[in-house]
């Protein structure tokens, strides 16, 4: 003990310091693990997916239709009266009217979470039950695609953090739960004017892949209401033999809904 140096005032700070700098490199490496387990505990939430129209309105669809059949037992569901919805009106502007007030494009998906819930409180209050909240979709002739698709865009990504939402607070982030706690339900009408089969009209934005299986019979760029029509009804004869006929469609983001709409009532008529 005679020996030995005795430990001076610096060595005794550097000895305090270290303490805190060791503590704040445990927390720095402690808070990711944190993170990562609570992603792990409720996956796929706050995980935006940008879609097409064709892709965005297909998935609404088939959403309305499993709901239709667990509440019914089909997939067409009796008409609900447009005081019972969430009404949103696109004209060919683009102007939006949600539940009668006007929206602008970047508001609209928090006016619809903030309805929604709302709706749904009140009628909790009013009545001791839940009710569903539906949104019913109305877009002009002229209304332009890709400024649809970002208003169903808005209306699925509102619905969505509500249902990421709730599975938070209830710890059960299941597709089945959440169908049934708030299921989404987008009701997409399309009787806004008939446009019947006028020949000559150019169906412009719009390509057509005809398939049979794999098998590309036909593609129309393009085409005017005319020629589709003949197409259709042309396969529609060749293929009774049994093989299948599946339409690939693809449209630009300028085209219009008008354009959209016409290209739908055609293929429907005419198959």
């Amino acid at each position: 003990m005679m020996l030995k140096e005795r430990t001076n005032g610096w060595a005794r700070l550097k000895l305090l310091l270290f303490v805190p700098v060791m503590a704040g490199t445990l927390y720095a490496f402690a808070r990711p693990e944190v993170k990562e387990t609570f992603v792990q505990t409720v996956p796929g939430l706050h995980q935006k997916q940008a879609m097409d129209y064709q892709t965005l309105s297909k998935l609404l669809r088939n959403e309305e239709e499993a709901y239709n059949l667990r509440k019914f037992g089909k997939k067409v569901a009796p008409t609900t009266p447009e005081n019972r919805m969430n009404q949103l009106l696109m004209n060919a502007r683009n102007v939006m009217l949600f539940d009668g007030d006007y929206v602008l494009k970047e508001n609209l998906k928090d006016k619809v979470k903030e309805k929604l819930l709302y709706k749904q409180r009140r009628e909790k209050e009013k009545s001791g039950r839940k009710d569903e909240q539906i949104v019913g979709f109305w877009c002009d002739r002229g209304t332009n695609v890709d400024e649809a698709r970002q208003a169903l865009q808005a209306v699925y990504d509102a619905y969505t953090e509500i249902r990421d939402s709730i599975a938070i607070a209830s710890g059960n982030d299941s597709k089945d739960f959440l169908d049934k706690e708030f299921p989404i339900v987008v009701s997409q009408y399309e009787n806004l004017k008939k446009f019947g089969s006028q020949s000559g009209d150019c169906l412009s934005g719009i390509e057509l892949n005809f398939m049979s299986g794999k098998d590309l019979l036909k593609e129309l760029k393009n085409p005017t209401a005319e020629e589709l029509q003949q197409a259709v009804t042309d396969y529609r004869e060749k293929l009774k033999d049994g093989r299948k006929l599946s339409v690939r469609v693809k449209v630009d983001r300028e085209c219009n809904m008008g354009t959209v709409l016409k290209m739908k009532q055609i293929l429907r008529e005419n198959w």
